[in-house]
């Protein structure tokens, strides 16, 4: 008992590495030269047996071993051989080259035909798809299909407005003169539009909207566009994606309704007079 205790007493106070060191097979030198000699024979075991295994291995009787057959060369097709043009392989010691790369030989093969023909092909066909489009007169160029899409897609879109029953847009709005109408154009135009224009339409950063004088045009169609489109450039913004096409005809309708109102402080005349 009194033994365990100091054993139990020294691993409490020391660490796992005193503990092994203080082992009796560490402090007896017959103990630990048995343990050292019975671990040096375990490893020479080991040793030896890879050794006579690997020896075995090559020293094996060969009516033991069983011998694979070998596999039934597939001959190529006539057509293959035509398109590849690829040497065999008990030939390839003619068409080896002289140099070789970390022990790499290379060899002189050609280009297979299919490879050169198809190339030969893609030079031909160039030819003609430059003449036909580009040289005669025959098929359209590059611009004239733009163009021909161009005009096209006019077309669709043309078709398909004729199917809507109302179309409000640069090319179809026209002036409104319902008072109700006016008013709520009148309330767009106070809402959104006078900080830049003046609250009479007299004019501020933006020019005067109550004179005859225009610069990107005067009739409903022009006022629209703007409205529609803004001005790159000139601080006036689009506001296609903040007003519907009725919106922007309502207070493109109010705005030439206010013509010739002559408000108090009205900004000087800018741009073209209105014919």
């Amino acid at each position: 008992m009194e033994a365990t205790t100091n054993v139990n007493t020294d691993m409490a106070s020391g660490t796992a590495w005193e503990y092994i060191a203080d082992l009796a097979i560490f402090n007896d030198p017959l103990a630990f030269g048995l343990f050292t000699a019975g671990v040096a024979l375990t490893i020479v075991l080991v040793v030896l047996y890879n050794i006579t295994t690997s020896v075995g291995k090559g020293v094996y009787p060969k009516s033991f071993v069983p011998n694979p057959k070998p596999k039934p060369v597939k001959e190529e097709s006539a057509v293959l051989k035509a398109l590849t043009a690829a040497v065999p392989i008990e030939e390839e010691a003619e068409i080896m080259m002289d140099h070789e790369y970390d022990g790499i030989h290379e060899l002189d093969n050609d280009l297979p035909p299919w490879w050169k023909y198809g190339f030969y092909l893609c030079i031909v066909w160039g030819a003609i798809y430059f003449t036909y489009y580009h040289v005669s007169s025959f098929g359209p160029s590059s611009a004239e299909e733009f163009e021909m899409a161009m005009e096209e897609g006019r077309q669709e879109v043309a078709a398909y407005q004729a199917t809507l029953k109302e179309v409000i847009d640069e090319n179809t709005v026209t002036l409104l003169d319902a008072p109700g109408l006016i008013e709520k154009g009148e309330m767009i135009y106070k809402k959104n539009c006078f900080p830049c224009h003046g609250m009479s339409l007299e004019g501020g950063n933006g020019p005067n909207l109550t004179d005859e004088y225009w610069i990107h045009g005067g009739d409903i169609k022009d006022i629209f566009k703007t409205v529609k489109y803004g001005v790159s450039g000139k601080g006036m913004a689009s506001w296609s994606d903040r007003l519907s096409p009725k919106e922007m005809q309502q207070v493109s309708s109010y705005i030439l309704t206010m013509q010739g109102t002559n408000p108090p402080n009205a900004k000087g005349p800018e741009g073209k007079k209105a014919e």
